[in-house]
């Protein structure tokens, strides 16, 4: 259980950067 726990973090810092970009986009192009 903390393992999958762990892997469940880790997975999302390395998305977090992507997630990051994909939510400025989507601000740069909701206020155009």
């Amino acid at each position: 259980m903390e393992n999958e726990m762990f892997c469940g973090y880790e997975y999302a810092f390395e998305t977090l950067d992507d997630l990051r970009i994909e939510m400025e986009e989507y601000i740069e192009y909701y206020n155009q």
